[in-house]
């Protein structure tokens, strides 16, 4: 064997879904409050100043073939503070196939009076698809299914909302649009639905804490719930915990080393029965801010 047996499983899907497109999961994260325009396009611009963001995620280390993800992200403000741009770029690999996102974003914030504002942002982009099945041993070597690469290349379409009032924030998005578009027929990314929601609780002079919760939905899958309760200490260090439903507790911590620079990890300890062949999930986050303004406290920017 050349690859693991996870890769005869992959195999074995893609030969099962070749025809009506190919089925892919949706990349994981647990650092998405750092940068939330990976979830949904609507916070482009929300911290007022350029962010570029990068991380890297590896989902069950010690498991060969296992889920990998590489993301660098930047948005920020145009001039009249109202529109916001934004770009990701997405890497997802497992096994032997490979995903590449490559999105552009917009967003419009309104100001609804006091401290509330509204923002609308929509994402487009393109969706690379890549899959070395020629890499799989195979008992029937003529078997056309597992001749050389299939790559696709897609159009891809997002939409967001996100609102915020003096401590609250929350959070509506779609990703992958254009799986609802009949004459896209080889292109069956999965496509999600995120409710984020979550309240700044300033305890005192020191700390702050923040309980949220991401609502999401992928069709054909049940609802999943991440459950997060972070404190904050004097806008220098973040502690958070988490709880995944039915798939992983996990903790992180962010840390400013000053204004601009910030780092980030989190762990996921899985809670299924397939924690025994792997050690977990790493993940780790960088940040630089290319200018600095003092606002409140809150999760929404990590500021």
């Amino acid at each position: 064997m050349k690859k693991p047996f996870l890769h005869i499983i992959l195999a074995v899907i893609l030969s099962c879904t070749w025809k009506k497109g190919l089925a892919q999961l949706v990349p994981v994260y647990s650092q998405y409050l750092v940068n939330q325009t990976i979830i949904n396009p609507a916070y482009a611009g929300a911290n007022n100043c350029l962010n570029v963001n990068a991380l890297y995620r590896q989902q069950w280390a010690g498991y060969e073939g296992a889920p990998s993800t590489r993301t660098l992200s930047a948005h920020s403000p145009l001039k009249n503070r109202a529109v916001a741009l934004g770009l990701n770029v997405v890497n997802d690999v497992i096994g032997v196939t490979s995903n590449t996102l490559i999105e552009g974003q917009f967003a419009y914030r309104l100001s609804l009076g006091g401290d509330q504002k509204l923002a609308f942002g929509i994402g487009s982009g393109i969706f690379i698809n890549k899959n070395n099945l020629a890499a799989i041993n195979v008992n029937d070597a003529g078997d056309e299914v597992f001749a050389g690469n299939r790559n696709t290349v897609n159009p891809t379409f997002s939409f967001g909302i996100f609102y915020e009032r003096k401590k609250f924030f929350t959070g509506l998005s779609s990703l992958n649009l254009s799986r609802n578009i009949p004459a896209i027929k080889t292109y069956n990314y999965q496509q999600p639905y995120y409710l984020f929601s979550g309240y700044n609780c300033t305890l005192n002079e020191n700390f702050t804490l923040t309980p949220s919760f991401l609502l999401k939905k992928i069709n054909g899958n049940p609802f999943q719930m991440d459950l997060n309760l972070f404190l904050d200490f004097r806008e220098r260090v973040k502690f958070g915990a988490s709880y995944r439903t039915e798939e992983a507790i996990y903790g992180i911590l962010q840390v400013k080393l000053n204004h601009q620079f910030q780092i980030g990890y989190s762990y996921d300890y899985s809670l299924n029965a397939f924690r025994q062949y792997h050690n977990g999930s790493h993940e780790v986050s960088v940040r630089y801010v290319f200018e600095y303004k003092s606002t409140t406290v809150d999760i929404k920017s990590f500021e």
